[in-house]
């Protein structure tokens, strides 16, 4: 016959003990007196009692030892006792931490963390709970300039972003060895300047041809967004832009203005000197005159590209109207294509 407590335990006052809720209900039957210190016991102390039980060899002994060791023992004992080398701060962050008890891996995570180099930062700030844990773990994993900048920018999604175009720009070489460097009490706005001026400074390869005036290459992200700028084009806002900024430092993309900028264009590379227009607008993202398009194409001619009024993918779908083209292969087209393939 199975024991009374070691179903799920319903008890409101017991429930806050989560996993551990049957366990504590058969303690508290073994002194019952634990009650009243449990029941009246803040979140910190919840918490610890909590990772005691979870990691200390000494839960696993008799009820009546281990319900005497939880009443007559302080917290923050318990607590010392199973995480020595955390930081003292860790006790009272606990009361953030929700009101009910975590699973083990939640208290292995934070165990973990807070003894490592990011935990007084991660107890200082918010409630300590599963974003706070992913945060950290994100930092950890992150370049270590990025590292001095956990305690402005608090998400695991930010730290990604920042992580991410960190290592973009290394591997440009534009980023300053202590472009993140920012001051003491220094906010997001900071550390995004430094990052758009570093992203401003990604240059262009240069092109192995010239074209005729009045038309010119863009040669950094901060010449193209000066363009857009004066054009009032969506490409000098991050939102619409960032990406086409980045393309800018491949080799298979380049961005041409004229003289007055009176004109923006994006051409894409698709051979060894074969091109198409991507995009190409005036001033509002408005069309351009046809002229500025054959101007433009007579320029390339003229330097030895081809340039063509769209890509191929382009291309493919205006054709695909037509029934059977391009959707339909017949079962002989197929299977010389899977052999062609292999």
């Amino acid at each position: 016959m199975s024991h009374p407590f070691s179903r799920r335990e319903r008890a409101p006052v017991l429930k806050v003990f989560g996993p551990h809720a049957s366990r504590v209900a058969l303690l508290v039957r073994a002194r019952p007196a634990l009650l009243r210190r449990l029941a009246l016991a803040p979140s910190r102390a919840v918490h610890s009692v909590a990772i005691w039980l979870y990691f200390c060899a000494d839960a696993d002994g008799p009820d009546v030892t281990v319900a005497a060791i939880l009443d007559q023992t302080d917290p923050r004992h318990l607590l010392r006792a199973v995480l020595p080398n955390a930081p003292r701060t860790l006790y009272k962050a606990l009361d953030r931490a929700g009101d009910e008890v975590h699973c083990r891996e939640f208290y292995e995570r934070l165990g973990s963390l807070a003894t490592g180099p990011f935990g007084e930062l991660l107890l200082s700030v918010g409630p300590l709970a599963e974003p706070r844990l992913e945060w950290a773990e994100r930092l950890l994993e992150a370049d270590p300039a990025i590292h001095q900048l956990g305690s402005i920018f608090h998400s695991r999604n930010q730290i990604e972003a920042l992580d991410i175009l960190v290592g973009c720009l290394r591997s440009q070489g534009a980023l300053r060895p202590d472009e993140l460097n920012v001051p003491i009490g220094a906010g997001p706005a900071a550390v995004l300047r430094r990052l758009q001026n570093a992203v401003d400074r990604l240059a262009a390869p240069t092109p192995n041809f010239n074209l005729a005036p009045p038309f010119r290459f863009l040669t950094t992200v901060g010449h193209l967004r000066a363009v857009a700028k004066k054009l009032n084009n969506c490409l000098k806002y991050a939102g619409s832009g960032a990406e086409h900024w980045w393309s800018l430092a491949t080799q298979d993309t380049i961005f041409i203005t004229d003289t007055e900028v009176s004109m923006l264009a994006r051409l894409q590379r698709i051979g060894s000197n074969i091109w198409f227009i991507d995009e190409l607008r005036g001033p509002e993202n408005q069309s351009v005159p046809p002229y500025v398009k054959a101007s433009l194409t007579k320029a390339f001619h003229d330097a030895g590209q081809r340039l063509l009024p769209k890509g191929p993918g382009q291309a493919i779908w205006a054709l695909s109207g037509y029934p059977s083209l391009f959707d339909d292969l017949g079962d002989d087209d197929a299977e010389e294509a899977v052999v062609a393939a292999e």
